[in-house]
């Protein structure tokens, strides 16, 4: 790496480093969810149960620590740390970035850096999404990404898969796309040069996605034949761990007892339909922008299989919309579909593929022109942070203006 590419990559990290900082202290509030909270009384020593891996951790250093752990101060003290580690590892992936894209592209990445660093940490400072279950999903990802983007140690990419799902079984629609996509293309790109190789990436994407795969399906319909035998203890632990004792109730009759939720829910569709009507409307250039960059990468391969494996790449994050149909945390989708579309490019950008690289660098001099639509880029901050159910406090605020003006729909 060139001495001048070290500097700026120093310099860049250390700005962003002050930057996350401030943004973390402006977002945090010292408030850990109920939601967030309860999730670290479950525990395999109930089973091997959805959603425990989290609360296995958290008991594991309660039996290695002198101090109890089963308190509420204890559980934002934990959550503070894993938040801490996430932005550890997520600056870690950055660099890695950084260090192996060519020098030409060192700027246009530290743009996407700087917008994806900001999205992330705002949101997971705010209350909200604080210590939410996610961060672990993204580091799973993140962590699997930086072995591809390296080309070494690819076979993690198998455990840290079957770590995501156990974090949370929404992991193979949220962020499992960005492994499973970029071992395809991996795979794709190197068959006419090392199918030795190719066959390799093919491997483990097969591997992970059958573990992923079985995994999803015992937690989300076999691993809760038990849970009314340990629900009063469960239940009596969130309560300690939660503030002032309000556990978050629904989470433990789903998880722990298997009851369908869902009609409870109901309610929060239409308040979910007009803040995404809303969100897309705000964000309608920016989404023309990612759509004439995919079909533009998209034109310029050559081949059955070269298409193939763009379009794999520009619709990757349509493994969201089961998320988006079923469930209510749109804020939550959208942010996963942010992680998706920023990792995917910042990862093939550091793998050097040349229709990506030449394409960024079309958009960024097509934008150096029309300062209107950068001001406009640079305006959308404030979607962020996002939360669960409402998108943003910005969408939440506008579509509430629409709600009560014009759709009158809750």
């Amino acid at each position: 790496m060139l001495q001048d590419k070290k500097q700026e990559i120093r310099k860049f990290m250390m700005m962003l480093a002050v930057v996350n900082l401030a943004v973390f202290a402006v977002c945090y509030r010292g408030i850990v969810r109920s939601y967030n909270t309860t999730m670290l009384a479950l525990s395999y020593r109930y089973g091997f149960t959805s959603r425990s891996l989290i609360g296995t951790i958290y008991h594991l250093v309660d039996a290695v620590l002198p101090i109890d752990m089963i308190n509420y101060d204890a559980a934002v003290g934990f959550a503070l740390a894993v938040t801490g580690l996430f932005f550890v590892v997520m600056m870690i992936f950055f660099y890695q970035c950084l260090k192996s894209c060519s020098e030409e592209d060192l700027k246009n990445s530290e743009y996407l850096i700087l917008i994806l660093s900001v999205s992330l940490v705002s949101t997971f400072s705010f209350p909200y999404n604080f210590f939410r279950v996610d961060i672990c999903m993204i580091m799973m990802s993140l962590l699997a990404v930086i072995c591809i983007i390296k080309d070494k140690a690819v076979w993690l990419c198998v455990p840290l898969s079957v770590l995501g799902v156990m974090f949370h079984q929404g992991y193979v629609f949220m962020y499992f796309n960005l492994i499973l996509v970029l071992l395809l293309y991996r795979a794709l790109s190197l068959w006419n040069r090392d199918k030795k190789r190719a066959v390799y990436y093919g491997g483990v994407f097969l591997a992970s996605f059958l573990l992923a795969s079985a995994l999803f399906l015992w937690f989300e319909f076999f691993s809760r034949s038990d849970g009314a035998l340990y629900f009063d203890s469960i239940q009596k632990e969130a309560e300690k761990l939660s503030y002032q004792g309000i556990y978050h109730s629904t989470l433990l009759y789903h998880e722990v007892l298997g009851i369908d939720l869902a009609s409870t829910e109901a309610e929060y569709f239409a308040v979910n339909h007009n803040q995404i009507i809303v969100f897309t409307v705000v964000c309608l250039p920016m989404i023309f922008v990612a759509v004439r960059f995919f079909v533009n990468i998209y034109r310029r391969a050559e081949g059955f299989w070269e298409k193939a494996k763009y379009l794999m790449v520009a619709v990757g994050a349509v493994t969201i919309l089961p998320n988006f149909i079923l469930k209510i945390d749109y804020g939550r989708w959208i942010m996963a579909v942010v992680v998706y579309y920023m990792g995917i490019v910042l990862a093939l950008l550091a793998m050097g593929d040349p229709i990506v690289k030449g394409e960024v660098q079309r958009q960024a001099g097509s934008l150096q022109k029309k300062p209107g639509l950068v001001f406009y880029l640079m305006a959308v901050i404030l979607l962020i942070p996002y939360l669960d159910v409402n998108i943003s406090p910005f969408v939440r605020h506008l579509a509430s203006m629409v709600n009560r003006n014009i759709l009158h729909w809750y």
